[in-house]
Parts: C-alpha cells; sequence; structure tokens
C-alpha cells in the first residue's frame, strides 16, 4: 500500500519535480558564467598582445631581439658613448707604424679650398738606367750560410765557409729622374724617389770564346736582411697593404740600395769587394724638388688687358685631389723635413746620385763573366686619381731599363800552379792554394808527362780567421790541369830584354780540354812575386816549426 501511495504521489507531481531539475541546472550555469567569464577575457587579452609582439618583431626584426643579455654587453649594446677622453686614450696606445699608417689611409678630412684647377697627372714617361757600372770580383771566409761554399772549416766557435763572388757598383741619377717626375706633374713627397729593388743578370764566356743568354743572379745577402724587406703586395688597390709595405721600402732604402753582402771574417786582399769599390757613402740622398721648381714668367700688361679669356676645368678640390704624393710617410726613426726656399737664381741644380750595388757569390773560380743592373722605383702615381690611366695608377713598382753591359771579369783559381823546371821526364810545379784566408804554398810537386797534377797537402796548419786557434787539415792543391809536352831550349826574349833566352815551355790542357803553354823564365818571375805577395797570409810550414824547435830545444 505504501509503494502505490509513493507512485500515486510521483504521478501527481512530475511536472514539478522536472521543473525544479531545470531550475537547478540554470541556476548553476548563471553562476559558472559569472565566476569564469572574468579569467577568460583576461586570457584572451594576453594572448591577443603576445600575437601583436610577435608580429611586430617579424615584420621588424632587430639585431638587439635576437641576441640574449650576455650577448648584447659583449657587443657593446646599450652601452654609454666613448667620451674624448677615452678616445684620445686609446689612440695614443697604438704603436707608432699603425698610427703613422692610420693617418694616411684614414687622413683626417681638412678644410677644402672654394675652387682649384686640377691638371692631369700621369705615371713617368721613363725610368733612367743605372751608369757607370764597375764590375770586382773577390774571395773571403764568412760565418753565415751560404748555397755555394768552395770549403768548409768546424771550429770551436762555429762553421766558416769559403765564398767567391763578383758584384757590380753604378749610380743613378736622382735629380735627372725627379725632373721626369715632375714633368709628368706626379706629387712629390719627403722622399721623392723610393727604390724598390736592384736586379743584376749575367753571361758566361764559352769555351768557343761565344757568350751564353742573359740569366738572372740571386740575392747574396744575410738571411735577416731579406726576411725584413716585405714581398710586393697582390694585390695593389689593397691600400692598407701597399702602404705598409710602402713604408718597409722607405725605411730600409739604405739595405735595397746597397745590399749588405755576408759578413766576412776574412778577405783576399788581391780581391775587391763592391763596397771597398764604391767608396764611403754616408745615408740615402735626396734631391731638393724646390730647386727643379721653374718661376712662371709674369703676362705681359697686353696680354692682360687683351680682353680674351680662357676658362680652364675647374673642379672642387677634394683629399685625395690635393696634391698630396700617396708616399708622404716620414720614415721611422727620421725627422720630418722642412721646406727649404726656392732658389733665386735660375742655375742648373746640382745632380744627386744614388749609388747601388748588388753581389753575385754564385760564380765559379776560372769563369769569364759580363754583367748588366737596372732597378726599379715606387710609382709615384699610384693610386692618384688625377691619372687617366687606369693601369699606369694602380701599378706599384716601374722597372727601368739594363745597364750597358760592364767590363768583363774573370775569377781566378783558387789553385794556382806555376812551371817553375824540369827534371829528366818529370814537369816540376809550384802550387798556391787559396783556403779559409790564407795561402797554402808547396814549392816543389814533379809530375809525368801525360799525367794529371793531383796533389794534396797532408796535415797542413791553417789559423783559424778572426781567432786564436789552429787546426790541421789535408788540403787539396789539385790545379786540374794535364800536362801534355815540354819544348826544351825555346829561344825566348824577355820584355825590355835585348838577347834570347833558352827556356823551357810547358803544354797542357785544362779541365775543358783546352791547350795552353806557360813559359818556365815567366812563371819562375810570376811564382817569385807572388810568394812576396802571400807570404803574410800563408801559414809558416811545418819544415820551419821544426826548425825553431829544435833550436830552442839546443839552447
Amino acid at each position: 500500500m505504501a509503494a502505490d501511495l509513493m507512485q500515486s504521489f510521483i504521478g501527481k507531481h512530475v511536472e514539478k519535480v522536472v521543473l525544479a531539475a531545470a531550475g537547478l541546472v540554470f541556476l548553476g550555469s548563471v553562476a559558472w558564467f559569472g565566476v569564469m567569464r572574468e579569467p577568460q577575457g583576461r586570457v584572451r587579452s594576453q594572448v591577443a598582445r603576445l600575437v601583436d609582439e610577435i608580429t611586430k618583431k617579424a615584420d621588424k626584426p632587430t639585431l638587439k631581439d635576437a641576441l640574449d643579455p650576455q650577448e648584447q654587453v659583449a657587443l657593446g649594446i646599450d652601452k654609454p658613448a666613448t667620451t674624448a677622453a677615452e678616445f684620445e686614450k686609446a689612440l695614443n696606445g697604438l704603436p707608432a707604424p699603425w698610427d703613422a699608417l692610420a693617418k694616411m689611409v684614414e687622413a683626417p678630412p681638412k678644410q677644402m679650398e672654394a675652387v682649384v684647377i686640377v691638371e692631369q697627372r700621369r705615371a713617368p714617361e721613363r725610368i733612367l738606367a743605372v751608369q757607370d757600372l764597375r764590375t770586382v770580383w773577390g774571395r773571403g771566409v764568412t760565418k753565415d750560410e751560404v748555397a755555394r761554399a768552395l770549403a768548409k772549416l768546424d771550429t770551436k766557435s762555429g762553421t766558416l765557409s769559403d765564398v767567391v763572388w763578383a758584384g757590380c757598383v753604378g749610380r743613378f741619377d736622382l735629380t735627372e729622374q725627379l725632373a721626369i717626375y715632375m714633368d709628368g706633374n706626379a706629387p712629390v713627397s719627403k722622399n721623392p724617389i723610393t727604390i724598390t729593388k736592384v736586379e743584376l743578370r749575367r753571361r758566361q764566356r764559352k769555351p768557343d770564346g761565344d757568350w751564353s743568354d742573359w740569366t738572372a743572379v740571386p740575392v747574396a745577402a744575410p738571411p735577416e736582411v731579406v726576411e725584413k724587406l716585405s714581398t710586393l703586395p697582390a694585390d695593389p688597390r689593397d691600400k692598407r697593404a701597399v702602404i705598409a709595405w710602402g713604408g718597409v721600402l722607405m725605411n730600409a732604402q739604405a739595405e735595397v740600395r746597397r745590399m749588405p753582402f755576408y759578413e766576412l771574417v776574412a778577405e783576399d786582399p788581391e780581391g775587391k769587394t763592391v763596397e771597398a769599390q764604391a767608396g764611403p757613402i754616408d745615408g740615402v740622398a735626396q734631391p731638393d724638388p724646390a730647386a727643379l721648381r721653374k718661376k712662371e714668367p709674369e703676362k705681359p700688361a697686353e696680354e692682360k688687358d687683351s680682353g680674351e679669356t680662357t676658362t680652364p676645368t675647374k673642379v672642387k678640390e677634394t683629399a685625395e685631389d690635393s696634391g698630396k704624393s700617396p708616399w708622404d710617410i716620414t720614415p721611422v726613426g727620421e725627422k720630418p723635413k722642412t721646406e727649404r726656399p726656392k732658389p733665386t737664381e735660375d742655375a742648373a741644380p746640382e745632380h744627386v746620385y744614388a749609388t747601388v750595388w748588388a753581389n753575385d757569390a754564385t760564380v765559379q773560380p776560372g769563369e769569364t763573366y759580363q754583367y748588366q743592373m737596372r732597378l726599379a722605383v715606387l710609382n709615384p702615381v699610384w693610386s692618384v686619381p688625377g691619372v687617366k690611366d687606369e693601369q699606369a695608377r694602380w701599378t706599384l713598382e716601374l722597372p727601368g731599363p739594363w745597364s750597358e753591359p760592364g767590363e768583363e771579369v774573370t775569377v781566378p783559381d783558387i789553385v794556382q800552379f806555376y812551371f817553375v823546371g824540369t827534371f829528366g821526364r818529370r814537369v816540376n810545379l809550384e802550387l798556391h792554394r787559396w783556403i779559409h784566408g790564407q795561402w797554402v804554398i808547396v814549392p816543389s810537386v814533379p809530375t809525368l808527362l801525360g799525367a794529371p797534377v793531383v796533389f794534396t797537402r797532408r796535415r797542413a796548419r791553417i789559423v783559424v780567421p778572426g781567432a786564436k786557434e789552429e787546426v790541421t787539415k789535408d788540403v787539396d792543391l789539385s790545379p786540374q790541369i794535364l800536362v801534355v809536352d815540354v819544348l826544351k831550349g825555346f829561344p825566348y826574349k824577355p820584355r825590355g830584354g835585348n838577347r834570347l833566352i833558352p827556356t823551357n815551355v810547358l803544354v797542357y790542357a785544362d779541365g775543358r780540354g783546352s791547350l795552353h803553354e806557360r813559359i818556365a823564365w815567366e812563371d819562375r818571375q810570376r811564382a817569385a812575386r807572388d810568394r812576396v805577395r802571400r807570404k803574410e797570409v800563408a801559414p809558416p810550414t811545418d819544415t820551419k816549426r821544426k826548425r825553431r824547435t829544435s833550436r830552442t830545444r839546443k839552447r
């Protein structure tokens, strides 16, 4: 019965129950909407703001947006600007060569004149040749490493090398070359003519008497001097590299003009060095540009008032068009030169010459050579805007022509022989050998006819050049000849004599197979003179040493 009553109650009130449930759902929804509406609106607002920021960064990106704070600090972003005092302190801390280079390449702007007339500039029409070429030969001993040493000597202080050379010295007319510069309207610097290199080439006498082709001569100088000179820049338009190269050349003009030879500890007094041939030289003189500037004549009055006017091409002056030479650099250690007053008279200027020389340490004793010399100069119109010829404007150095060939020079053999007599079928020779700064002399070496002359002085005493030391060494005195025949009793009339003298004549072949002859009377006279000349540089013989020792013991 209770169940029936319950069902009857639900059936009568079902609509009210459904309505009450719907009301509860509605009230819950209203409450949820009221609570959640505010947080969702804030989220939407934040999302919209972030999207806007990202859009702006994508449209206009900046370096600062792409870097984190540490990277910004490393690059100096948002740092305060450098003060004038800080900039001056940093600038004063630069090394002197860099400071000079910066002033040259990045010259500060100067006050421009309103209007100037810029004349067309051009490269020099010609570079002069070296004049008065003189050739010498010599031999000596050096501590430097040489490519072709005639002999080596190991000592307590190091290894010594014998070297033989030929060399040339000439002069170059700087005044005339500067006049050619100025004729081409080239800008003139404190050092108007800078020599970039001095070159030698040679030819060699062949056995048949003809000359070989001309070949270049490698530089003969200590390695530290060669390393000091910088190489030619690969890109002539790289101003920073070119100016640095030019600065090195200006600071090393003495070495470029007069390349130092190996440091010699002993020399053969019979030879000569190019330094001795050139004589004393002080500095690297330059001609005075003011002496070559001619005063322009004044125009007559009738020409001034004639009414005829010419309109030259006028352009505004720029820093590069100012007429300043691109090589206007004061070498390191040199004081800036003051401008000399212009000459008042139209007298011809006194010519200034540059003495130039070079050595060849690849010659062979007994050979005959002939040399030519030339030099190259720094292009005075390099990078100058007024030069219309672009190839000439960007050429770094201008080579001159080869000089006239110098006189022939024959480098004497280091082993010399003298025909001093005969004993039956034997030939008696006197041998002299220059080695390690001294002469080793053997007065008598008998040789059979038809045999080569081969002789070695065993345990010869050698005085070490430049040191209080003596060593013993086997010295080869072979003159590289073959005795062919002897003509005895040949009637010979000496120069200046009035009667014939019977003497012997030696016929021999040299290393090339050519036949020569020697007259005994002449060779005996020559050997006597050479022994006297070379006595001071020849070591004492073993015989003399033994005699002195025995005398000392007797006493």
